[in-house]
């Protein structure tokens, strides 16, 4: 099982963390909260997602390495969609 984090800074954490999972509601059974996600993709792949006031933590767990930079591509551009005109900074951390 491969993991990366990324700690987003920005005051909208708990808003985007609401825009992803609504998104993604329509093809996946998310469990969210105001504050944390869980976004299954399928049976090797997952998203993690946490937000307070000073941002959102986004965590990509996969299965297959070699996947683990897709689903991180996959967030992280999803992400900037909803965030529109806020630059930011998406710095992906291997965390095994």
């Amino acid at each position: 099982m491969a993991t990366s984090i990324a700690h987003v800074k920005t005051a909208q954490g708990k808003r985007y963390l609401f825009k992803l999972c609504k998104h993604w509601s329509h093809k996946f059974e998310v469990v969210s909260t105001e504050t944390h996600a869980e976004i299954p993709f399928d049976a090797q792949a997952r998203a993690v997602f946490d937000a307070d006031d000073e941002g959102l933590v986004l965590q990509a767990i996969h299965e297959d390495v070699e996947r683990l930079e897709w689903l991180q591509g996959v967030i992280a551009t999803h992400l900037q969609r909803f965030a529109l005109d806020e630059p930011l900074e998406i710095n992906w951390v291997r965390q095994d």
